[in-house]
């Protein structure tokens, strides 16, 4: 089997810290034998993938769908997820990036009298 993604890569840009981005990675069977992704890991436990558990024919397409939680981040942010099928190599990965802003402020202090 062989796995072909549409784009291995997905800049978010940048959202507020707390938001929650989510995004579908399709890719293609373009091996002669069906397709067995046995699993996907980020790197991160505020990135979390969902694949098909199901083999994927010749030829056929699916998607793995990725949701990244920004909250307690700040940054650029650089999430992998690693794929683990029946293909050659057997690791496969995907990237998300971005920006986090931080909300502006916080508790203003209050001058002692």
């Amino acid at each position: 089997a062989s796995i072909k993604f549409e784009s291995e890569e997905y800049e978010f840009g940048t959202i507020q810290q707390g938001d929650i981005v989510e995004h579908t990675y399709e890719f293609t069977n373009t091996g002669e034998i069906p397709l067995i992704i046995e699993n996907a890991s980020a790197s991160c436990g505020c990135t979390v993938p969902d694949w098909p558990k199901e083999p994927i024919a010749p030829g056929e397409k699916g998607k793995i769908n990725v949701k990244f939680d920004s909250k307690g981040k700040s940054g650029v942010q650089n999430k992998q997820v690693t794929i683990r099928a029946n293909t050659n190599p057997n690791f496969t990965k995907v990237m998300l990036k971005g920006t986090v802003n931080t909300p502006e402020g916080g508790p203003t202090a209050q001058p002692l009298n």
